[in-house]
């Protein structure tokens, strides 16, 4: 397997924290959309499932392709999940902000539903089967969830600024997006001809 860096962008050393931030954040999204869908899937939580859970394929991709498998690097591939990344953490956190901010307490059943000042049907035998919970704690739940998709959002705008920069530097100088092949091959036959030389004798 080829180690071949030289097809990897110069990024600063601080990105990869970065990337490690955007790992962690999107953890902490899983946790708190899950805790949202698991008493009403709400479109926000729902969709801040998904990218949080895009998230962590798209930042371990980038981990392990810069620090153990540059083979697989590819910084058109890298720009390419930045901008999903980017337009999804947009669209979640917005609109989970606007459930969050919506929601409100139950305030009346009726024959079938319960209901809200916003006249929300929820079922109400859906709310008997699933667990309690505190009505404060559900609506700050998916405002946590949207303040972190918005800190996604700032990370990703970030990445991908430094990223998109480093690639423009990097083609200027003729640099590739995949792997030079002949790399390892002349790093072979020189190692080759270290090994074959005569031992040099000095006086």
């Amino acid at each position: 397997m080829t180690l071949d860096r030289s097809h990897i962008p110069k990024l600063p050393a601080f990105t990869i924290y970065l990337r490690y931030a955007q790992l962690l954040v999107a953890i902490a999204v899983i946790g708190l959309s899950a805790y949202v869908v698991t008493y009403f899937a709400y479109s926000g939580a729902s969709l801040s499932l998904f990218t949080a859970i895009a998230t962590l394929i798209i930042t371990v991709y980038y981990i392990v392709t810069t620090t153990l498998i540059p083979l697989f690097f590819n910084y058109w591939a890298v720009i390419g999940l930045d901008i999903f990344a980017l337009v999804f953490w947009l669209i979640s956190f917005a609109l989970l902000a606007s459930e969050a901010a919506a929601w409100t307490i139950i305030t009346h059943f009726g024959d079938n539903c319960a209901y809200s000042t916003t006249t929300y049907c929820y079922r109400k035998r859906a709310l008997v089967q699933k667990r309690s919970t505190d009505y404060r704690t559900y609506q700050n739940a998916m405002a946590a969830g949207a303040g972190l998709g918005g800190l996604e959002f700032v990370l990703f705008v970030v990445t991908l600024g430094f990223t998109a920069l480093a690639v423009s530097k990097h083609r200027r100088t003729d640099g590739h997006c995949v792997p030079n092949p002949e790399a390892d091959h002349v790093a072979a036959e020189l190692r080759d001809q270290e090994i074959l030389a005569p031992p040099q004798h000095h006086a």
